[in-house]
């Protein structure tokens, strides 16, 4: 069951397209459970708002995050969950809704085989 943990920095009305662009686990080799958590560094629940698809599933569009000021926990902070299919790309998109406040989101994801 590997686990991974991000930590992003957006700038006021900054977007990042994948947070997991170049990790070993953007791309899925087996079929699995995916669970994604986030949070942010404080600020306002809406000021990060995340957008999550697993192969052709869309799990979320622009969804605000927890503003919980801390590594997210698992299962507490657990936002998106899906059963991909090798082969599935898994994409992570981050916009931050502020226009001059920097933002830091902590992401943890969780890979259970299948």
């Amino acid at each position: 069951m590997p686990t991974a943990s991000f930590r992003n920095a957006l700038a006021g009305a900054a977007v990042i397209e994948n947070v997991f662009t170049g990790s070993q686990y953007e791309i899925l080799t087996n079929p699995a459970e995916i669970i994604v958590a986030l949070t942010q560094d404080g600020g306002a629940i809406g000021d990060i708002v995340a957008t999550m698809l697993s192969g052709s599933d869309t799990l979320g569009e622009e969804q605000p995050i927890s503003n919980a000021n801390r590594m997210p926990i698992l299962p507490d902070d657990a936002q998106f969950t899906d059963i991909a299919a090798a082969m599935d790309r898994l994409k992570l998109k981050l916009r931050n809704t502020t226009a001059a406040t920097a933002r830091v989101v902590f992401t943890t994801l969780r890979i259970n085989f299948l």
